[in-house]
């Protein structure tokens, strides 16, 4: 499902969620409690979401008291950007809006804008041909006002869920910028940075959007998470901070970078919504429903960073290194269970941060098997992952690098492994590399260095219709060579074929034996761009193990990695082991 699509699901869904119960209207008389819920407040404006459909829904509303509010129909159009663009988060859609009267086309949902009175006891109202059961909420400027001279931090009711270091971190405020420009995430990007207070005590908030419709849509969605968390908080302050810092969760993965990790399960936190709004439970029992959103969350995330940049002290097996993330509110412990390691070496973790733990992994079972799996934990979490567990062989007529993965989106990096399938770039921005051993040059002598060369054939695929010199230049690949953090070499190839060094001159080494830039031949078509590269001296080991990582930086802007999908911020890539002795069973040089 592509980003406008899935904007238009959230925005259905967003009814769906203000209609609490999905039971279809039954013919008079009826009864409120059988009918979709409508959360309402006095003197506003309704939003009332109505499914995509070719022409507009019958036109007015009416309350059953017989109260004619005025109303009007519009159109939602979303549309997305139009260049790629790729971040932690999806990227920003413009949200626009047109009236029934200028003939709107496409096919998105169909807005009821309903002026409701400022005292009213109805019980229903019934618009676009369709009852709902109303919810009266209290206006928002009878919520508690924001308290910051509390004596205990829970007794104010507005504190913003990110400290003030954290709010002030540029990185983050760009990563997560494009929820203020959705009208459905918009209370989010308020409770984060600025407590969700009512406007009228909030010194600082989002601007509104400058259509009126959707700045409605975003002011009843911000309202409603507003009387949801101040009744949660009159009933229990300490869970009601603990929902918030749950759904505005920002985890710390070390180096001074945050990034979200809030759930993606709308029709979760659809639920939730609708169940702390519902005025006929009792302060107890929407406490109950909130420990119970709180539980069902994910404990936490774990995921392969690194396969083998770092060997055993007898360079047999290679030794993992594991990303874990507490996503719970305190303080856990993770471990991993394998056949190497014990369940009862537990290292903490604070709550909201990462770690990562080296992990050594056993031997494989039988020769024909490289990849063990292993089971990490995060507190109640069990997460299953797959690394290497001995050098990957590689044997005529080589050995395919592949597939370059996406960067890890936070969607794709909460999904695990299930996820991966998303970060594979379309075919069209696809990357495939061969490595292999040319056949000698029988004029050659048999102990020259070129006639024992190892060689990389690289494939970049890209869209046919770029031409733009300023994008071209994005294109690139980077390979890296040797130990994880500890590069013997790493060279970028670029699509006028240079080759340079990105890493920087080692003083002791002489000049003599630094690494020069030097030019191979690109073959260009209008779909792709190839090179041939040769492995670089010292880059295979003395016991025939080659350690390598590849990135391609694509004209497009994204990124993609082997042998594991990088997170935004990372510079360098994972490594995979090869075993190159394989290619004869003899010797590598």
């Amino acid at each position: 499902m592509n980003r406008v699509a899935l904007c238009i699901a959230l925005l259905i869904a967003l009814c769906a969620a203000a209609c609490s119960s999905s039971r279809p209207a039954t013919p008079q008389p009826i009864n409120p409690t059988a009918l979709p819920r409508l959360d309402a407040f006095h003197d506003s404006t309704l939003v009332v979401t109505i499914p995509p459909q070719p022409t507009a829904p019958p036109s007015g509303a009416v309350f059953d008291d017989g109260g004619k509010p005025e109303s009007a129909i519009y159109r939602v159009t979303i549309t997305a950007p139009p260049t790629a663009t790729f971040g932690w988060l999806p990227a920003a859609n413009t949200w626009s809006s047109l009236s029934a009267d200028e003939k709107p086309r496409g096919i998105g949902p169909w807005v009821v804008l309903v002026r409701t009175p400022r005292e009213s006891n109805a019980k229903t109202i019934t618009v676009a041909g369709r009852q709902y059961a109303l919810n009266w909420l209290p206006d928002t400027s009878m919520l508690p006002v924001p308290n910051e001279e509390a004596p205990e931090p829970l007794l104010n009711p507005w504190p913003p869920i990110a400290d003030e270091r954290t709010r002030n971190d540029t990185a983050l405020l760009e990563r997560i910028r494009s929820e203020a420009a959705n009208p459905l995430t918009r209370w989010r990007h308020n409770l984060l940075l600025h407590g969700l207070a009512p406007v009228a005590s909030q010194q600082t908030e989002t601007p509104p959007f400058k259509d009126p419709v959707i700045e409605a849509i975003a002011r009843q969605n911000e309202d409603r998470w507003r009387v949801a968390l101040a009744w949660l908080w009159s009933a229990d302050p300490e869970l009601a901070w603990r929902v918030k810092s749950r759904l505005a969760a920002v985890v710390d993965f070390g180096a001074g970078v945050y990034a979200p990790a809030w759930s993606l399960d709308h029709t979760g936190m659809d639920l939730l919504l609708s169940n702390l709004l519902d005025s006929s439970i009792t302060p107890q029992r929407r406490s109950e429903l909130a420990r119970a959103w709180l539980l069902d969350q994910p404990a936490g995330i774990a995921w392969i960073m690194d396969d083998a940049g770092v060997l055993d002290e007898v360079r047999r097996t290679p030794v993992a290194a594991i990303g874990f993330a507490n996503l719970t509110d305190i303080a856990t412990r993770v471990w991993v269970e394998s056949q190497v390691r014990d369940d009862s070496d537990f290292v903490p973790v604070l709550s909201m941060s990462t770690l990562k733990m080296l992990v050594p992994m056993a031997a494989c079972e039988s020769p024909n098997v490289v990849a063990a799996q292993l089971i990490a934990h995060v507190s109640r979490a069990s997460l299953p992952l797959t690394s290497l567990c001995d050098r990957i062989p590689v044997r005529p007529p080589g050995l395919n690098i592949g597939p370059l993965l996406s960067d890890y989106t936070m969607q794709g990096w909460q999904k695990g492994p299930v996820g991966l399938e998303s970060l594979s770039p379309p075919a069209q921005w696809s990357t495939a590399a061969l490595l292999h051993r040319p056949a000698q040059d029988p004029a050659a002598p048999e102990s020259t260095v070129e006639s024992r060369r190892w060689e990389l054939l690289v494939e970049c695929r890209m869209a046919p219709d770029l031409t733009d010199p300023t994008t071209l230049k994005r294109e690139r690949v980077v390979f890296y060579f040797g130990p994880s953090a500890k590069p013997s070499t790493a060279w970028q190839v670029d699509l006028a074929g240079n080759v340079t060094s990105i890493l920087p001159p080692d003083p002791l080494l002489p000049a003599e034996l630094r690494p020069d830039n030097f030019v191979v031949p690109i073959t260009r078509a209008s779909d792709r761009w190839s090179f041939r590269i040769s492995l670089p001296p010292g880059s295979i080991e003395a016991d025939s193990t080659l350690r390598m990582g590849v990135i391609r930086h694509d004209a497009r802007g994204s990124r993609s990695a082997w042998p594991r999908a990088l997170l935004p911020w990372q510079r360098e890539p994972g490594r995979a082991a090869l075993k190159t002795s394989a290619w004869t069973d003899l010797q590598a040089p």
